[in-house]
This record gives structure tokens, C-alpha cells and sequence, in this order.
């Protein structure tokens, strides 16, 4: 033994990467060298110091430099972002739609058109603003932008509200199909909802369908569930519940209860446990109310399981 520590593998692989890191992240690699900002890059930046400091007329006539001297997409937004923070909304509104039209693919158009349909709302002209947008969908139709623009012509209609004009502009998002419209999932669940509350039954066991059936499968990715997909399990088997078809109700929550990871799960178990009292199978009531309560004994619906079990004796 000389005292000295044995080589390993793990020692050998320290040296070599802090070898190559001498080598590839040292001084002289260009490569790792951080890029300087553009002339006109910080010149935004020069512009927006001067907006965060309170000195508007400046960042107002710095942007719109940039914007139309350089077509800089980021300072033609910011030109119409300041004009509606500064209480210029006529200006804003104009500033904002030339920017959606100029650059329909841009990723701050969302926030966009959501300020423009906010200025029509809280001015109370709703129905100006749905004409508005209605115009610019069209001129943008085929961008990306075209469902983020009706979407929120949808939502100043829902603001009047006219739950019929709404549902109109939700349809069209929703027709466009789930590869359509990254609102999709949104549109649908929204138009379930206005079903609902237009008390037409067989209008929201339509939809709820149409999203279920849109659930996507993938080896790769596994499955792609609707964000909603579990409330319309829930809803659905609401819904069958209501016109008496008992064996629906109860294969639609069941394939909720056998979702491991659903949030509703509890739910559709209670919900399973009380379909089965009131139709006098006490055994299939208490068994279920039990697997709630082995299965997840912390959920909302536990406390309520834990007290039937008494009162029926289970």
C-alpha cells in the first residue's frame, strides 16, 4: 500500500471534463462567448427605460421609431400597449389592430387582441368591438391569430351577454377542429356550458361526446386528453342519470373511476355509490362508498363517504 487513492472511472471522467472544459468553455472559445445586443436591440432597451421611468411622450415616439423605422415587431406592440397605459384608447385600438394585421403569427398578438377586447368591454361597446374583431378575423383568416380573435369576440358577447351570439362565434372555433385552433378545448367546453344553461339536454350530451371522441392516441406521447375531458365524464354521466338510463350512468362513470389520475374520481365514485342505493344494491352502494375511502380517504368526498357508510349501514 503507498497510501495513494486508487483510479477509478469516475476520477478518470473528472479529468477529461474539466480538460475539454478548458478547452470549450475557457476564455478563448467563441462558442460560449455571450452575443452582444443588436444596435436596435438596445435601443428597445434605451426606449422602455425611458417608459418604466414615467417619461411616456419619449417611449411613445421611441417606439414608434423603432416600429415603423425598423419594423420591429416587439416595439409595435409596446407603441400600442403604452398608448392604452397612457388612457389614449382610440389611438390604441388603431395602433393594436395594425399590428395584428402586420403580424398575424407573432406571439404577442394574444395579449393583443385580449387589450382590445378589454377596451371595448370596459367602455361598454361591445358591439362595436365585435364588429371590430369580426373584420380583423377575416383579414387574418388562415394565421394563427384567427381563433385567438374569435375567441375573444366571443367573450364581448358573452359580456352583454347573448349566449346565442356567443355560442355562434365558439362554433366556428369549435368546427375548425382540435388541430384547427389551440383553443379548441376551450371553445367546446364553453358552448357545453351555454347548453347547459339554455337547459337543452341533448345539445350538451352532443358536444360532451364530440370532445370525448376527440381524445387523441399516440405509442409515442401516450394519450391527449382535453383538459375538460374528466368534467365531461362527470356531466355526461349527470346527464344520463337525469333521463333514467341507469346502465349509461354507470359505464360513463366507470370508465372515470378506472382514470387513475383523474381529479374527479371521488366524485364519480359517490355519485356511483348513490346511483346503486337508489336502485336497492346495497352491496355494489357500500362497496364503492369503501373504495373511496381506501383509495383516496383525503378527497372532498371522503367526509361525505365516511358519514352514508353509517347511515346505511354498510
Amino acid at each position: 500500500m503507498t497510501g495513494r487513492a486508487p483510479w477509478s472511472w469516475w476520477t478518470g471522467f473528472i479529468c477529461v471534463a474539466a480538460a475539454l472544459c478548458v478547452i470549450a468553455c475557457g476564455p478563448r472559445s467563441e462558442r460560449y462567448r455571450a452575443t452582444p445586443p443588436s444596435a436596435m436591440q438596445q435601443e428597445w432597451d434605451r426606449v422602455h427605460d425611458m417608459a418604466q421611468q414615467g417619461r411616456t411622450d419619449e417611449a411613445l415616439a421611441g417606439y414608434l421609431s423603432l416600429c415603423e423605422g425598423h419594423a420591429m415587431a416587439r416595439a409595435c406592440y409596446d407603441h400600442a400597449r403604452l398608448l392604452f397605459e397612457a388612457g389614449k384608447e382610440a389611438e390604441g385600438r388603431t395602433r393594436t389592430l395594425a399590428f395584428v394585421r402586420a403580424y398575424p403569427q407573432h406571439a404577442l398578438v394574444q395579449p393583443a387582441v385580449k387589450r382590445i377586447a378589454r377596451s371595448y368591454r370596459s367602455a361598454g361597446e361591445q358591439n362595436e368591438g365585435i364588429d371590430v374583431l369580426e373584420r380583423l378575423a377575416e383579414e387574418v383568416k388562415g394565421s394563427e391569430s384567427w381563433d385567438t380573435i374569435e375567441y375573444a369576440r366571443a367573450g364581448l358577447f358573452r359580456s352583454i351577454p347573448d349566449l346565442e351570439g356567443e355560442r355562434a362565434v365558439l362554433m366556428r372555433v369549435v368546427d375548425a377542429g382540435r388541430w384547427g385552433s389551440q383553443l379548441w378545448d376551450n371553445a367546446i367546453w364553453r358552448a357545453v356550458e351555454i347548453a347547459r344553461a339554455q337547459k337543452k339536454p341533448d345539445e350538451e350530451k352532443k358536444l360532451i361526446r364530440r370532445m370525448l371522441d376527440a381524445r387523441e392516441e399516440s405509442r409515442l406521447i401516450a394519450s391527449y386528453h382535453s383538459p375538460h375531458y374528466d368534467d365531461g365524464l362527470l356531466r355526461l354521466g349527470v346527464l344520463y342519470e337525469e333521463e333514467g338510463n341507469v346502465d349509461k350512468a354507470l359505464s360513463t362513470w366507470r370508465e372515470l373511476i378506472r382514470w387513475k389520475t383523474s381529479r374527479l374520481r371521488d366524485d364519480a365514485l359517490l355519485r356511483t355509490a348513490r346511483l346503486f342505493k337508489q336502485q336497492g344494491d346495497m352491496r355494489q352502494a357500500c362497496r364503492h362508498l369503501q373504495r373511496l375511502l381506501d383509495e383516496m380517504g383525503d378527497s372532498s368526498s371522503a367526509r361525505e363517504a365516511r358519514k352514508l357508510r353509517v347511515d346505511w349501514g354498510c
